[in-house]
C-alpha cells in the first residue's frame, strides 16, 4: 500500500515546544513522518516564525515544510507608546502605574469571543489551491481555531480538524466558575456555538484529545467525532526532588484561561498561601510588560522564558489554577512526565484519563483546599507515591506509539470510505 499524503495547515508553527498546541502537533508529526509523506503550509508572519519554520526543517528532514511569507509590509515599532509611558511610570512612581492598570479597561472572554472568525489570507488560500494541483494529497488536516474557516474551501479531498479547544464550552466554564453570567454572555454563547458548530460540521472527522469533548460535540449534534489523547515527549530519567521550594505555573498570557488563573490567584489565593506555607508562585512563560506590572507581587514572580523548563521545575510544585478552557492540559501531563507534583482544579483535571484526587495529584476548589494540598505533599511521608502514581498514569494511557497507531488507523478509516 503506497504511503498516505497528509497536508497539515495550522495557525500555530509546532516549534518551539512552548506550548500545549505546539506539542502536540509536533508527537505526532515526529512519530508518523516516517510512516506517511507529510507536508505543512506554513503561514510567515514575522521573523520569529521563519525562524521556528527553519528550525523544523532542520529537525524533520523528511518533511515537506512550505514557507508562505506575508504579503502586506508590516511596521515594526519595538515598543508602543503605551509600554514606554508603563515603563517609566513603574520605574519613577511604581504604585501609580499599577493603579493604572488595574482600572484599565480589558476586554473580557466573551467581549473577546470569535476572535478567530476572519478568512484566511488570499495568497495563503491560492498557495494551497497551487500545491493542490501539482501533488494532490490524501488528507488535509488542519489544526487551531483561526483554520477553522478553512471549512469552507472548495475541494473534494477529506479535511479533518483538530479541535485543542471547544470555544463554546470554554466560554460555559467562564459563567460556572468566574459568575460572569449576563444576558449579554449567554447570548455570545449562542452565537459562538452556532457558529462553531456549523463549520465543523463541513468537516469529514474531527479529533479531540479527550472523551469529555467528543461528548460534548455528540450531545450538539455532532456525530463525526474521534478521541484521541496525545502524548507529552518521554522524560524517563526525571527524578522527584526535595525539598519544595516554591509553586510554579506555565503559561503566556496570549490565552485568556491563564491570564484569569493569575487574576484569581492574585487576588483569592496567593497571599494567604504565601503567610502559611512560604511559598511564592513564580510563572514561566511570556508576559506583557502591562500584565506583569498588573499582577506581580510579593508573591507573585514573572520569570518569563526559561531556557530549561525542566531545570527549573525540579523542587517545585506545579499549579494549575485554572477556571476557564476546554480540551486537556499539556502543563498538567507534562509535569507528570517530569515526576512534579501537580495541584489543580476540578476543570484543570477535566478530560485527563486515569486522574485522581490524592491519587496521582491534588484537586483544589479555593484557597483552604489548595493550602492543604501544598500541606499535605510536604508533610505527608507517602506523597510521592503521588508521583510515582502520575507516572504510571502517562505509561498507561499517554504512549506514543499506541497514540499514534491510533491516528494512523483514523487515517486509514477515512480514505477507505472515500474509495
Amino acid at each position: 500500500m503506497k504511503k498516505i499524503r497528509l497536508l497539515v495547515l495550522t495557525s500555530d508553527i509546532p516549534y518551539p515546544l512552548t506550548m500545549g498546541g505546539n506539542i502536540a502537533q509536533y508527537v505526532f508529526t515526529d512519530y508518523l513522518k516516517n510512516k506517511i509523506d507529510i507536508t505543512y503550509i506554513f503561514y510567515i508572519k514575522n521573523e520569529h516564525d521563519q525562524i521556528n519554520s527553519d528550525s523544523l526543517k532542520r529537525i524533520w528532514t523528511n518533511v515537506n515544510i512550505i514557507d508562505v511569507k506575508q504579503v502586506k509590509t508590516e511596521v515594526k515599532y519595538i515598543y508602543s507608546l503605551n509600554t514606554k509611558i508603563y515603563r517609566l511610570l513603574n520605574k519613577h512612581l511604581p504604585k501609580f502605574s499599577k493603579d493604572i492598570l488595574v482600572s484599565k479597561k480589558k476586554r473580557s472572554v466573551f467581549e473577546n469571543a470569535l476572535w478567530y472568525l476572519r478568512p484566511l489570507e488570499d495568497n495563503y488560500i491560492n498557495s494551497i489551491a497551487s500545491f493542490f494541483k501539482e501533488q494532490k494529497p490524501d488528507l488535509v488536516q488542519v489544526e487551531h481555531m483561526p483554520f477553522i474557516t478553512f471549512a469552507d474551501f472548495p475541494t473534494d479531498i477529506p479535511k479533518i480538524f483538530v479541535h485543542h479547544e471547544i470555544q463554546s464550552e470554554m466560554l460555559k466554564s467562564a459563567i460556572r466558575n468566574t459568575q460572569a453570567n449576563s444576558i449579554y454572555s449567554e447570548y455570545i454563547i449562542s452565537l459562538t456555538e452556532t457558529i462553531e458548530n456549523s463549520l465543523l460540521r463541513k468537516f469529514k472527522e474531527i479529533i479531540v484529545f479527550s472523551n469529555i469533548d467528543k461528548e460534548k460535540l455528540n450531545i450538539k449534534g455532532i456525530q463525526n467525532v474521534t478521541a484521541i489523547p496525545f502524548p507529552v515527549i518521554s522524560e524517563s530519567k526525571s527524578q522527584l526532588k526535595l525539598p519544595f521550594r516554591k509553586l510554579t505555573f506555565i503559561g503566556g498570557d496570549n490565552h485568556l484561561p491563564n491570564v484569569d488563573a493569575v487574576k484569581w490567584y492574585k487576588k483569592e489565593l496567593g497571599n494567604k498561601v504565601w503567610q502559611e506555607t512560604g511559598f511564592k508562585l513564580h510563572i514561566i512563560g511570556k508576559w506583557s510588560e502591562e500584565n506583569r506590572l498588573k499582577f506581580s507581587d510579593e508573591f507573585i514572580i514573572f520569570e518569563g522564558f526559561v531556557e530549561d523548563v525542566k531545570k527549573y521545575l525540579e523542587y517545585s510544585i506545579h499549579i494549575v489554577p485554572l477556571r476557564i478552557g476546554s480540551g486537556i492540559r499539556t502543563k498538567i501531563l507534562n509535569a507528570f512526565n517530569l515526576k512534579i507534583p501537580v495541584l489543580t482544579t476540578d476543570l484543570g483535571a477535566e478530560g485527563i484519563l486515569g486522574i485522581e484526587h490524592m491519587v496521582n495529584c491534588y484537586i483544589f476548589q479555593d484557597c483552604k483546599d489548595l493550602v492543604g494540598g501544598i500541606d499535605f505533599l510536604c508533610k505527608n511521608e507517602n506523597a510521592i507515591n503521588v508521583t510515582d502514581n502520575a507516572t504510571l498514569l502517562m505509561k498507561n494511557n499517554y504512549d506514543l506509539e499506541k497514540l499514534a497507531k491510533q491516528r494512523l488507523e483514523l487515517y486509514k478509516r477515512i480514505l477507505l470510505e472515500y474509495e
